[in-house]
Parts: C-alpha cells; structure tokens; sequence
C-alpha cells in the first residue's frame, strides 16, 4: 500500500503544527527560557509599565489617543532612552486603539494588551534560536525584519493582526547589542 504524496504532505504538516506547538508550551512554561527573556532589552509594556508608574487614570489617557509613531515619540518625551522609547512610540502606533477599552489596576490593563515585540520573541523564537546570533547581533531595519517572514519555516509564525509589524519594530529598535553585553542565556552554544 502506498501512501500518496498528498497524505505525506498533510501528515508533514499535522506533525509540524504539532512540534510548534509543543515548542510553544516549552518556551512559556520554561524557567530557562523566561530568565532570557528577562535578560531582552526592555519590552514596549515595561516601558510603558515605567513610564505610568500605578497611576492607572493617565494610562487609561494615553491608551484613549492615538498618533502615528512620531507623535508618540513626542507623547513619550519623558522617556530618556532613545531606543526604548522609539520601540513603545511603535507599538503604541501599531496596537492603539485598543479593540475594546480595558479597565483596572495597569498591571490589568498592560497584560490585556497585545503582546509586545519582547513577549512575541520570547513566545516564538527563543525555542529554536539562541539570542546572539539570530536576534540580539542582527542590526536590521523594520522591513528587514519582516523579510525575515519570507522564509517558509517563519511563514506560519506571528500570523494575528499587526504581530509581525510590532516584533519587526521592537527588533529595529532594540538592536543590534554588542556581543559583551548579550546574557550568557542568551549565547548561543
């Protein structure tokens, strides 16, 4: 009995689907993991964690308006690191307005929001690829970033709303670090 081409094909891609979910599970539920992606330059929800501080009121302000990313850029004037602040103007741009408005403590809010460029690496990428060589050393423009969506084995990967759009922006902004300052989690071995 053969098996057809088409039914391998179909099993290959079951099998895939399968692993990258498996890998998914590992890289949220795993300590290892979660240790590196503390050791990530900080993600657009922790800068705007530490840019509201717990006054959730002017959160709920900033979350009401919206601007492309140079306004933002201006909004966040009080963040003093450049990077981190052109990273959370992005996300801002790209993920505002909110689907439906979200209320509470901003610890609530921040976690109902879209997942940021960080949490996106950390969820998807860390459980195939160390950090210096695939992330933290590659210094790339946004639309280099996206291209990197191309390849057949990333095609599925970051497929809701403006995912790719948000991590290919944290990305841009975040790197590349210099090899002394990549966490020895993050080398790859």
């Amino acid at each position: 009995m053969s098996i057809s081409a088409k039914t391998r094909s179909a099993r290959r891609r079951n099998w895939t689907v399968a692993l990258s979910a498996l890998a998914a599970t590992l890289v949220v539920s795993s300590p290892l993991l979660a240790d590196a992606g503390a050791a990530l330059p900080p993600g657009p929800k922790e800068s705007l964690a530490l840019f509201a501080g717990d006054d959730a009121a002017m959160l709920a302000g900033l979350l009401g308006k919206t601007f492309e990313t140079e306004g933002w850029i201006g909004e966040l004037s009080a963040i003093a690191e450049d990077e981190a602040r052109r990273a959370l103007a992005e996300y801002l741009a790209l993920n505002l307005p909110l689907a439906a408005p979200v209320e509470g403590a901003v610890a609530t809010v921040l976690a109902a929001m879209p997942l940021d460029g960080k949490e996106l690496f950390v969820q998807n990428c860390l459980s195939c690829h160390g950090g210096d060589r695939y992330f933290l050393q590659q210094g790339r423009t946004d639309e280099e970033w996206m291209g990197i969506f191309d390849a057949p084995y990333h095609r599925r990967l970051l497929t809701e709303g403006v995912e790719r759009e948000t991590f290919a922006s944290y990305a841009a902004a975040t790197t590349p670090l210099k090899l002394e300052n990549v966490p020895e989690a993050l080398q790859d071995k």
